[in-house]
């Protein structure tokens, strides 16, 4: 797993995250839901992209 599907964020600071843990081969997001991915750098550290799904693409919120 290298992505998780975003359903809620608590209002806390240190709240929990409610996601579902994503396969690499899942097809394209529900409307309205948030993509969090990461991988690797090469400096032990993680990049991080999320997207939105939209009616007929993700499109790119940040990294």
């Amino acid at each position: 797993m290298h992505s998780a599907l975003l359903h809620r964020i608590s209002a806390r600071p240190d709240g929990p995250l409610d996601i579902t843990w994503l396969a690499a081969e899942t097809p394209q997001l529900p409307l309205g839901r948030i993509r969090l991915r990461w991988e690797p750098t090469s400096r032990s550290g993680w990049d991080v992209t999320t997207y939105l799904g939209l009616t007929t693409a993700e499109v790119l919120l940040g990294s």
